[in-house]
């Protein structure tokens, strides 16, 4: 059976994915109107994912896993970046960021080709990567609304909270998956302490995401009184 912290993570996507929805009103005409898309895609995956492991190939879960896990991760990661991408206004972090989405896409495939199968290899290289990549592109937001001449309200920077959430989740991720077959191997024990680490980020990153929409909360106010 899957554990509650499994559970947890699941109920923690849907009640960000839920909250998207109910203010898909107020995002639809600007630059995070796919947002609720990027979170319904990160719970719909990762919800059927789970059933499908218990249910459907509940006797052999890593033949399903394995594929299903390379594929989803990949766009999820892919989907944030797109995301943060057009939320730059500076045009070399723009650039900076757009090179690194091309090389992150490339490794994957190069990965795939010549050094872990998708079919039978955890992609720890390519998730690494990508990892890194979107923890670059929290950090450019991050610096560029540092270095913004207008005043920072908190209470209505969705992608502040956004990008906070995703850099404490994905910095840690690095070294982690960095290190997963080493550990897997050799320090099973210290795998499993650091992978518990790493879903309790989880739900603090979808924490700072509902701390987040509720920003909107806070325009919506703003612009009706």
């Amino acid at each position: 059976m899957a554990s509650a912290l499994q559970f947890v993570a699941i109920a923690s996507e849907a009640i960000c994915f839920i909250a998207a929805v109910y203010f898909i009103k107020p995002l639809k005409n600007t630059i995070l109107a796919k947002l609720p898309w990027v979170l319904g895609f990160i719970f719909i995956s990762d919800f059927f994912g789970l059933i499908l492991t218990q249910v459907v190939f509940k006797k052999n879960q890593l033949v399903f896993n394995i594929p299903y896990y390379n594929l989803t991760t990949a766009l999820i990661l892919v989907f944030w970046i797109a995301l943060i991408y057009q939320t730059l206004k500076n045009n070399f972090y723009k650039k900076i960021l757009r090179y690194s989405l091309f090389v992150f896409i490339a490794f994957y495939f190069c990965n795939i080709i010549f050094i872990q199968s998708f079919l039978k290899s955890l992609h720890t290289y390519s998730f690494t990567l990508g990892s890194f990549v979107l923890c670059l592109a929290a950090y450019l937001y991050l610096k560029q609304l540092i270095e913004s001449d207008r005043i920072i309200y908190l209470k209505k920077d969705v992608m502040f909270w956004i990008c906070t959430g995703l850099l404490s989740f994905y910095v840690i991720n690095i070294p982690y998956m960095a290190m997963f077959n080493y550990l897997l191997e050799h320090h099973l024990d210290l795998l499993t302490v650091i992978r518990n680490v790493t879903i309790f980020l989880m739900y603090f990153m979808y924490l700072c995401i509902f701390l987040g929409l509720l920003c909107l909360k806070e325009k919506l106010y703003s612009v009706s009184s």
